[in-house]
């Protein structure tokens, strides 16, 4: 139902109109900082990330495409549906918003995209494992049966989920946005190291993620 109307469809030049001016809003809307981009100085960690799968460095998801064709942008795989990157970010933040950004749906590789993900958070430091052990502790309990306590490779430390999300091929745009949790963005918990583990593909028999970003508010010194 559209408007009270039923089984109305929207016209083909209205939906155009639309989408066109979606994409012009996108394109106007002020940058927003990335803190996952190797130019801004963040990193790969090979403890917390899968075996690659082709010659392309995992380090390509954390490259920007603004100096190439987005839709020849090199994207790092795995094989199989299941499998993890570790991010080193380029300064602690508090994070609230993550950016995924699949352009090889646009060469038809749609069954390679990612389909289940989830966004860990390393927690590090006194000040966010009191939050995480006394704040967070319904919070922590009610995804673990979902989604575990921390990604396959930990590498001993401590996680907190911050999204748990769900790429799109169908949509309109290959770079999607998601928020991070409200209970945990309510909290001052900040990070330096987050791991995008995927637990699911759209069909294909290795795995191909293209972009991460990650925005949020910049950590004072003081921490």
């Amino acid at each position: 139902m559209l408007g009270g109307v039923e089984d109305q469809q929207i016209p083909p030049h209205v939906a155009e109109y639309v989408q066109q001016a979606i994409r012009i809003a996108l394109e106007r809307a002020p940058t927003r900082y990335d803190f996952a981009d190797f130019d801004n100085g963040a990193s790969i960690i090979p403890a917390l990330s899968s075996t690659t799968a082709t010659s392309h460095a995992p380090n390509v998801v954390i490259q920007s495409t603004s100096k190439t064709a987005p839709a020849s942008k090199p994207c790092w795989s795995f094989v199989g549906g299941h499998g993890q990157l570790g991010i080193r970010l380029a300064r602690l933040i508090r994070p609230n918003h993550l950016g995924i950004d699949n352009r090889s749906g646009q060469r038809g590789d749609f069954i390679h995209s990612p389909r289940k993900i989830i966004i860990w958070g390393l927690v590090d430091g006194p000040d966010n494992m009191e939050i995480y052990d006394n704040k967070l502790k319904e919070y922590r309990d009610t995804l673990a049966t979902r989604t575990g306590t921390a990604p396959p490779l930990a590498a001993g430390y401590t996680f907190i989920v911050l999204s748990e999300l769900e790429y799109d091929i169908y949509a309109a745009y290959p770079d999607q946005s998601f928020r991070i949790n409200p209970p945990v963005a309510a909290t001052e918990m900040y990070f330096g190291v987050v791991v995008v583990e995927i637990r699911g593909n759209w069909g294909g028999n290795v795995t191909e993620l293209c972009r991460v970003r990650l925005h949020g508010e910049e950590v004072g010194e003081q921490v």
